[in-house]
């Protein structure tokens, strides 16, 4: 007798009499360790990848999940996760590769705080594959930051001015990711997950 499964109360059209526990489904608690990859205003590039990997744009963080067992249906789990690290973008080297060469390059560094909700789905009871959405507030502290740019000036031309400091930014995202989960025990489980997550507004500190 499978103790994944329970007799239940009313015929299943899906199941029959039978009610099958989705393996992957379940309460629990995730420690996470991420790789986070930047691309936008300050890679000037507004494509990721575009002209290649950028080490410069690599930082690290974790985050800690906790995923509730979403009573409505057999494949979804609702998850709640609280994710720190750094984050960086720098276009400088990319900037002075190019022909000609540009110098008005840009590069910061922060330290982020992301509480997020989203749920998780999982199409196929005893496959790992699953699909996630979610949205989340980033807080960042960024800490060094250094833009040049060209503003326009009344009479038309344009004049080279650089700022930089250290400044502080929440940002509204929308997360949509894409994972593999796989089950080593009945009590432990691990992971694997790509992300991508997209800003909701570009102002003065929510950007």
């Amino acid at each position: 007798f499978d103790k994944r499964k329970v007799w239940s109360k009313k015929p299943s059209q899906e199941y029959g009499l039978y009610t099958v526990k989705n393996y992957f489904v379940s309460h629990g608690v995730s420690l996470n360790a991420s790789a986070l990859y930047y691309f936008g205003d300050a890679d000037n590039e507004g494509v990721a990848f575009n002209g290649g990997f950028n080490l410069n744009n690599l930082s690290l963080g974790g985050s800690l999940q906790f995923a509730y067992n979403l009573p409505a249906g057999n494949h979804c789990n609702i998850r709640f996760g609280l994710m720190g690290g750094t984050l960086r973008g720098n276009n400088e080297l990319k900037f002075k590769s190019l022909t000609p060469p540009r110098d008005d390059f840009r590069k910061f560094s922060s330290v982020i705080i992301q509480p997020a909700v989203g749920v998780q789905y999982y199409p196929f009871i005893r496959a790992g594959f699953y699909l996630y959405g979610g949205l989340a507030v980033t807080g960042s502290i960024i800490y060094d930051y250094l833009f040049y740019y060209n503003q326009r000036q009344p009479d038309g031309s344009r004049e080279r001015r650089l700022l930089q400091g250290k400044t502080f930014g929440l940002l509204p995202m929308v997360q949509l990711g894409i994972g593999y989960s796989w089950r080593l025990t009945e009590s432990w489980m691990m992971s694997a997950e790509i992300m991508i997550q997209e800003g909701l507004i570009d102002t003065h500190y929510l950007n």
